[in-house]
């Protein structure tokens, strides 16, 4: 079932942005992470041993679990979920660190869009700037989706 927010292929304009609400790491998240994974998780889990062994003093979260989350706050807009087919591809580039305890947001833009060989679908750019509370870039990511157009547009064009 398509719900009112979600946007299409077709619905998409280059240049358009979405903002996502925060969400503040918990020591708990990344303790789950890390067991959830296998992990060694000192690093990320235990303030003595990042005090003493880590470059920033403090545990900090996992990059892939900042990009994780990302995708979880721009899911849970319900803007893009249901018209998203697949993920292409995904580059992520660490800008500082985000430690336990912070609060992250996410701006999502469309940076570029093209149509598919299949007339249904399309592909498009998502750039991701994740973002502390304080406003400060931790991570940008350059994620690629196949995304399907408008029913109604396929319909009439076929």
């Amino acid at each position: 079932m398509t719900t009112s927010t979600t946007k299409y292929f077709d619905d998409l304009q280059i240049g358009e942005r979405f903002v996502t609400e925060a969400r503040t790491v918990t020591l708990a998240d990344v303790e789950t992470w890390v067991t959830l994974l296998g992990a060694p998780g000192e690093m990320f889990t235990d303030y003595e041993y990042a005090s003493q062994k880590s470059v920033f003093g403090r545990p900090v979260v996992p990059a892939f679990m900042v990009q994780a989350f990302a995708d979880a706050l721009l899911g849970q807009q319900q803007t893009l979920v249901e018209s998203t087919v697949a993920l292409l591809g995904s580059h992520m580039r660490a800008l500082a660190p985000l430690f336990v305890g912070d609060t992250m947001h996410v701006e999502v833009e469309i940076s570029g869009k093209k149509r598919s060989s299949k007339p249904d679908r399309g592909v498009v750019t998502l750039l991701y700037t994740m973002s502390n509370q304080d406003g400060q870039a931790i991570m940008s990511a350059n994620s690629t989706v196949m995304m399907w157009r408008r029913p109604d547009l396929v319909l009439t064009e076929g």
